[in-house]
């Protein structure tokens, strides 16, 4: 009930009493009098009756009344933990759910409401479970959140089997699949034209049934079936750096828009003669940052892209730029790019300081300006966290510009101030694996 209803309410009550009260003890009084307690009576109806409509039609968001997880607190670590959201909607509006694990999201909003945690070894210690609902007419970031505390404990050690018939077997819960390797038959690189075997070998610890699904560059390939194998027909579209992924699962555990495990694979795909209007580049990775390892390249009157200079040594697993590079960030496509990609990263940390893994262009002094956009690019995993970009000169990353991405985000543009720089260095710190940090149009003005 809003204050106007209150107020309308304690008006008419207080009007009605005092009507009573008068006619109780003046029974003879004029007309007159009578007329005027009549009207105020009805203008305290109508202002009662203008505040009970004003009540209705306000949409109110959803609550969160339960986060549940099937097995009991504390679980050992290796243990999968099904939780469940329950929420009230007094509209009955649809509710969109996003779980968190001590502040991280665990999953994209969705009307699922419901997350299958799979512990580790590496998770043992208390944690912290958050789900957040909304119904798509208040917050964004969510109307009504709830979070559970939980602990992980080390696995104990088990007796030794028993060697008698009679004892019954103890049960063991079922584990989620997981990828040993992924191969392609001939190996990179190859010509356009030619066709590559992808293979992958994956096991089940308990031999359920394994589906697999394959990405070229992001985008499926294959839907979700039995064979562990597929063939790509290469073409002249697939010139450049390529990343070949593999999801698995056996539906026991992740929810149909998920995997229980993935591994990717960069490939390059060359054309059959090299066309002589177009520079080469040769990728070195060298610990040697000097710039004479750097190829050739051709300054114009500008403005260039920063991707024709190519990058004359980076620490990534993948460096690929590309007049289509096909990058998409929020489900948008962007073109004439850089991608790093990092497929093989640990969250790395000395003490506080994070580990950066670099890429190094020759600007020459030339330039005075480096502007474009850059972003996490959609392939990158939701779990991988705040990514921290810098910019320096290349002889010093001390007090650089520094950018800070999330998967999901918009791009972020950027204009550096270039002048006097001989050597250009981007600094991607290290984090978990899978991620892809894309530089869109990225121009360089004299």
């Amino acid at each position: 009930m809003n204050s106007q209803l209150i107020i309308a309410c304690g008006a008419f009550a207080g009007i009605l009493a005092l009507v009573i009260n008068f006619y109780t003890k003046h029974e003879n009084i004029n007309k007159k009098i009578k007329i005027a307690f009549i009207v105020l009576l009805l203008i305290d109806l109508v202002v009662f009756a203008y505040a009970l409509s004003s009540t209705t039609g306000v949409n109110s968001p959803p609550m969160v009344i339960g986060l549940m997880s099937d097995k009991a607190n504390p679980q050992e670590a290796g243990t999968t933990i099904k939780w469940t959201a329950a929420t009230l909607d007094p509209e009955n509006d649809k509710v969109q759910y996003k779980f968190f694990l001590d502040g991280q999201p665990r999953t994209d909003w969705s009307y699922d409401s419901t997350w299958y945690w799979t512990t580790s070894s590496v998770e043992i210690g208390s944690h912290t479970i958050e789900i957040k609902a909304k119904d798509g007419n208040h917050e964004a970031d969510g109307d009504d959140s709830k979070s559970i505390d939980f602990t992980i404990s080390p696995q104990q050690n088990r007796s030794p089997t028993p060697t008698t018939d009679d004892i019954l077997p103890v049960a063991t819960p079922n584990l989620p699949p997981s990828i040993n390797a992924l191969d392609a038959t001939p190996n990179s690189p190859q010509t356009a034209g030619t066709s590559i075997d992808w293979t992958t070998d994956a096991v089940d610890p308990d031999n359920d049934k394994i589906y697999y699904q394959y990405l070229l560059n992001g985008n499926p390939v294959t839907g979700w079936d039995r064979s562990n194998e597929w063939a790509w027909q290469t073409g002249e579209e697939n010139i450049g750096s390529n990343i070949i992924e593999v999801l698995i699962r056996d539906k026991n555990h992740a929810g149909p828009s998920g995997s229980d495990d993935r591994k990717g694979a960069s490939f390059t795909i060359s054309s059959l003669e090299p066309s002589p209007s177009e520079p080469l580049y040769e990728m070195q990775t060298s610990s040697d940052h000097s710039p004479e390892q750097q190829s050739s390249q051709t300054i114009s009157d500008g403005p260039d892209h920063l991707s024709s200079l190519g990058a004359y040594h980076h620490t990534f697993d993948n460096v690929k730029y590309d007049s289509a590079a096909h990058m998409k960030i929020g489900n948008i496509e962007y073109n004439n790019g850089i991608q790093l990609c990092e497929t093989s990263g640990i969250l790395d940390f000395i003490g506080s300081q994070v580990n950066y893994n670099f890429a190094y262009f020759n600007l020459n002094k030339v330039y005075s300006h480096l502007t474009g956009q850059i972003g996490l690019d959609d392939l990158t995993e939701n779990s991988a966290g705040n990514i921290t970009v810098c910019f320096g000169d290349g002889e010093t990353l001390e007090g650089p510009p520094h950018i800070y991405l999330h998967p999901g985000d918009l791009p972020v543009n950027v204009d550096l101030d270039v002048r006097g720089i001989r050597q250009f260095a981007i600094a991607v710190s290290k984090n978990q694996r899978n991620v892809y940090v894309d530089l869109i149009d990225m121009k360089l003005e004299k």
